[in-house]
């Protein structure tokens, strides 16, 4: 596995009590030639609520536009959002359509 890490300021007080984001990026070695991925199920559950304020709303978005491009069809993918009340976004199913997926997405605020 390789990790990456990105602040979300480049210089931060040493004695700060502010909070700041982090990116953690994950990277997962090639996969042995001849073998194929298992498809992955995956369910995405998004905070819109007014603490997701100050582009962590946008960075989630942005985070999860970079997901479905890394997934294929045979995949599943879900995604549901939340403040005071659950909307569903993208109801579980294969990754047919990523630019519908990603229109979606896109929507949420």
């Amino acid at each position: 596995m390789k990790l990456k890490t990105h602040l979300e300021f480049d210089l931060v007080a040493i004695e700060s009590e502010d909070r700041l984001s982090l990116l953690l990026e994950l990277t997962a070695p090639p996969a042995p030639k001849g073998k194929e991925r298992a498809p992955s199920a995956l369910q995405v559950v998004l905070d819109r609520s007014g603490s997701m304020g100050g582009g962590r709303l946008a960075a989630a978005q942005g985070a999860l536009d970079r997901l479905v491009g890394r997934l294929d069809p045979r995949d599943q993918l879900g995604v549901v959002c939340f403040d005071d009340e659950v909307s569903v976004v993208v109801p579980s199913g294969p990754v047919a359509d990523k630019a519908e997926i990603r229109r979606r997405v896109r929507s949420i605020g």
